[in-house]
């Protein structure tokens, strides 16, 4: 609190609280830092972890929405707002595989599903185009995304790129 600039206290507390599982003070620290500087995209970005981290992904998903406002090119922020989208479509698939096949239950979490998976799409497209070179990060995520929209030549594509990524270097 006497040195708000200072990231590397505010990450350093950050970085505690959430090992320690203390989630609700890291996000009222979160908090106590965004009214200090509410343009600060670091302090957004602390408090979706700390939703990430609680499964909390509509909370995630805002906070994410805040930091790109302010950096529309913060690849972590991209990353976790695909996530947590692809988090809740496997919430959505899971419910629904225990649905009647033909109620409308069954419906509603596919729907639920499809839309998530739509929204996941472009944050984390946007992880590959700013880091090409962390494929084993974003491809997998993208393979879920390609494979439940059934876009064949995108699938395609990212089976290619797990592949490479699993072969073994000579």
């Amino acid at each position: 609190m006497n040195f708000p600039e200072h990231t590397y206290f505010f990450t350093s507390l950050q970085e505690f609280l959430n090992r320690k599982g203390k989630y609700d003070d890291a996000l009222l620290f979160a908090d106590r830092m965004i009214q200090y500087d509410p343009k600060n995209a670091l302090f957004w970005y602390a408090k979706a972890l700390v939703y990430m981290r609680k499964d909390d992904y509509k909370n995630c998903i805002a906070n994410c929405d805040v930091v790109l406002t302010l950096d529309s090119m913060n690849i972590e922020a991209n990353y976790f707002k695909g996530l947590a989208y692809c988090n809740m479509a496997k919430a959505s698939s899971d419910a629904m595989k225990k649905s009647e096949l033909k109620s409308a239950a069954y419906r509603k979490y596919r729907t639920e599903m499809m839309t998530y998976y739509a929204l996941a799409e472009e944050p984390l497209e946007q992880v590959r185009r700013l880091s090409p070179d962390k494929a084993s990060r974003w491809a997998p995520l993208l393979y879920q995304v390609y494979l439940n929209q059934n876009k064949g030549a995108e699938f395609d594509e990212m089976e290619r790129i797990i592949r490479d990524i699993k072969k073994p270097e000579k």
